[in-house]
């Protein structure tokens, strides 16, 4: 961009020049013109250049996800400041050409500019906008939030703990109405999932694994399977995984379909499965890992009472049978330790703070995640459940009948918070999100939690 100097007087060698009226708006327009381009040369940019685009990636996900941003066609050299709807998450500079985190490998690392969705963002659309800090340029992307349960006790560690949920609250809860109800001649419905929108869910004794639209309780798509079978789906990156009977098989499902995808035998009818970086992981009879993709199997591990659902953290797989805990390498199969406390155990454990809690018959015991080794003990002669764990508290309910009821437990040391001595029926784990408990036993029950 050239800037011009026009005189507006003439040099005194020449006579002054005296342009009709028509004339002298024509100049005056010019030079105003002139003047805009050399003020103003980012709006000029901005009118006649290619539009600034951005990129995102992933576009979805929970509170807390890391997104990789990059952008084109905006001012070279030029600094650019990050929103999440109104709030500035960080800033960056484009290069010559008018980029930015294009991904090139640096001796200073990678170029990609990253952001971290704030964890107080709600389930719904939200809005990634790049905007030059002193330029009128800008670019945005719209990002989806969501706060899913996508496997049974919501994730491979099984903790039945939701850290991503915001709007159901201490302040919210009692108000919650009935949105709408599905029903069937099957009307006994195993454990839900909910991922994306869609809640999976399937009848004991029928198979018909329906997927309902999570707003209106519209039939998205049903897939119908003989099954005597109630355990919850799995759902990840756009794919339902279930063990139904007779066949003994382990499905994988298209969840925006609900076309099958592939199956994988099983020695029995399994359990609900873990899905954990491209691997799902299921307890049949054995103990399988399978290649979430095309279900081929990675490897197997041969604990023919292998009946209990399979939890995963931190490369172990940790699975009950019956009256062994078996910890396994995620990876191999090879086993690293095992437990036999010489009483049944509960068919889900949890894996939180290091430790693996799992209910026995009569007592909540605490493993060293990584060495199997006992590290506390709490006795309950009214029977055990499932545990479930969050904020370094574990909960879990003891007893149908009797003395029985809710208990809170420091995951350290197993101390006794509080208890609540009500039978309540310890078929499911208690349930953490935002500051209140849940447990089923007949009713739902919602509890206030302490600091919290």
């Amino acid at each position: 961009m050239h800037c011009y100097h026009i005189s507006l007087s003439a040099p005194p060698r020449f006579k002054p020049i005296r342009l009709p009226a028509k004339a002298a708006v024509q100049v005056l327009t010019l030079i105003f013109f002139v003047f805009a381009l050399c003020v103003f040369p980012n709006q000029a940019a901005a009118q006649n250049g290619p539009v600034p685009q951005m990129w995102d990636a992933p576009n979805e996900g929970a509170p807390q996800t890391f997104v990789l941003l990059q952008g084109m066609h905006f001012d070279p050299l030029t600094a650019i400041d990050i929103y999440f709807d109104s709030t500035q998450l960080a800033s960056t500079t484009t290069d010559k050409n008018g980029s930015f985190g294009n991904g090139v490998i640096t001796a200073a690392g990678a170029t990609w500019t990253r952001i971290q969705v704030p964890g107080t963002a709600q389930p719904g659309p939200h809005t990634i906008m790049a905007k030059e800090h002193s330029g009128q340029l800008s670019a945005q992307k719209s990002f989806l939030v969501w706060t899913d349960w996508p496997q049974g006790q919501y994730g491979p560690e099984r903790t039945s703990f939701n850290p991503n949920e915001k709007i159901l609250s201490p302040q919210t809860v009692g108000n919650l109405q009935s949105l709408w109800t599905f029903s069937h001649s099957n009307t006994y419905f195993s454990f839900l999932t909910v991922a994306e929108g869609t809640v999976y869910t399937g009848s004991l004794y029928q198979w018909d694994l329906w997927a309902l639209d999570a707003r209106t309780g519209g039939v998205r798509w049903h897939y119908p399977f003989p099954s005597n079978d109630g355990e919850p789906a799995a759902v990840a990156n756009g794919v339902v995984y279930f063990s139904a009977c007779p066949d003994a098989n382990l499905h994988a499902l298209d969840a925006n379909s609900g076309q099958l995808l592939w199956t994988h035998p099983q020695h029995m009818c399994g359990t609900s499965p873990a899905v954990v970086n491209g691997v799902v992981y299921v307890s049949a009879g054995a103990v399988y890992a399978l290649d979430a993709g095309t279900g081929a199997l990675l490897w197997s591990y041969p604990a023919p009472v292998a009946n209990g659902v399979p939890s995963v953290a931190n490369g172990i797989v940790y699975v009950p049978a019956q009256l062994t805990l078996f910890a396994l390498n995620a990876t191999t199969g090879a086993l690293i330790w095992s437990y036999t406390p010489g009483t049944n155990i509960a068919n889900n454990v949890a894996v939180a703070n290091g430790l693996v809690y799992l209910g026995i018959t009569n007592s909540l015991v605490a493993l060293d995640a990584g060495t199997g080794a006992v590290r506390w003990t709490y006795a309950d002669p009214n029977g055990v459940g499932n545990p479930g764990v969050a904020n370094g508290v574990v909960y879990v309910e003891t007893g149908s009948q009797g003395n029985g009821g809710l208990r809170a437990l420091n995951a350290s040391t197993g101390e006794l918070l509080w208890s609540y001595n009500q039978p309540l029926g310890y078929d499911a784990a208690p349930v953490v999100v935002n500051g209140r408990l849940y447990a089923t036993g007949g009713s739902v029950y919602a509890f206030g939690l302490p600091n919290q």
